[in-house]
């Protein structure tokens, strides 16, 4: 269900809108009332050409913007939810495009500690919620979670395992506002899928790192470390608390469950893996 409140909130808070013109949605949404296309449509196109998001087109060179994380989301989190009531689309493929840009310029390196340095024992919140809010963005023009692949989610965390694995649990943690149906389940799948040897050589394609022609006694060792790096970013992003946390809902529970405990499975069950 959507809040009509809470749109009127992010809405001002992006600063791309008119009070009018939140106040208008705030009074669509609590009438029960279809949003007109036209107030679609304009909201969308403002949001897509905020500054911040011009600014981040426009930018030339390589280098961390930090300091325009706090506008980005205000501006990325107005957008996903006024996708959740319509536009996608219309303005699908535009808004995927603007997110191919945001992921290279805001964190143009792809490094992982740009994104999971810590801040009060956690990892980097802003950062990570930029991430986290592309997923939704990405999903919601694409259609639903099942056409969120492993490779889109790899490619915005930059290649880097351990903010793959960070990016897919803050999805589940909070998978959209009104939540997206099935995009937990969806992310654990991904998360199973990295822990699979398939899932290994997805990370090596991605890195340039052709490995045709390495002994399979050499690949054998080199997928113990990838599972070894990746059960740590598990433990590190409390996975356990989040897949008991996801599993409350009882419509989901028994998917959640069993796609958990295949990940389990895939990083415990050889002798070579202790």
């Amino acid at each position: 269900m959507v809040d009509g409140d809470e749109v009127h909130r992010l809405l001002v808070r992006s600063d791309c809108v008119s009070p009018v013109v939140a106040e208008m949605w705030q009074s669509h949404i609590q009438k029960s009332e279809v949003i007109p296309n036209d107030l679609v449509q304009s909201t969308l196109e403002a949001l897509l050409n905020a500054p911040v998001v011009t600014y981040l087109v426009s930018v030339e060179g390589k280098r961390a913007l930090e300091d325009l994380y706090p506008s980005l989301i205000a501006v990325m989190a107005a957008q996903d939810a006024i996708l959740a009531l319509g536009g996608a689309d219309l303005f699908g493929e535009r808004i995927c495009t603007r997110l191919d840009e945001i992921a290279q310029k805001a964190f143009p390196s792809h490094i992982a500690a740009q994104i999971l340095a810590p801040i009060d024992g956690g990892p980097n919140a802003p950062g990570l919620e930029v991430l986290r809010l592309c997923v939704l963005l990405l999903t919601r023009c694409a259609g639903g979670a099942r056409q969120l692949t492993s490779g889109a989610v790899l490619a915005l965390a930059g290649g880097d395992m351990t903010t793959a694995v960070a990016l897919c649990l803050a999805v589940i943690r909070n998978p959209g506002s009104p939540e997206i149906p099935e995009l937990q389940v969806r992310c654990w799948q991904i998360l199973y899928h990295y822990s699979t040897p398939h899932g290994a050589t997805e990370f090596e394609r991605f890195s340039g790192h052709s490995t045709n022609d390495v002994p399979i006694q050499e690949r054998l060792g080199d997928h113990i470390q990838h599972l070894h790096r990746m059960a740590s970013a598990l433990v590190q992003f409390d996975a356990v608390t989040i897949a008991c946390s996801c599993s409350e809902d009882a419509k989901q529970r028994a998917t959640t469950l069993v796609w958990v405990l295949r990940l389990i499975h895939n990083l415990s069950a050889s002798e070579n893996f202790w």
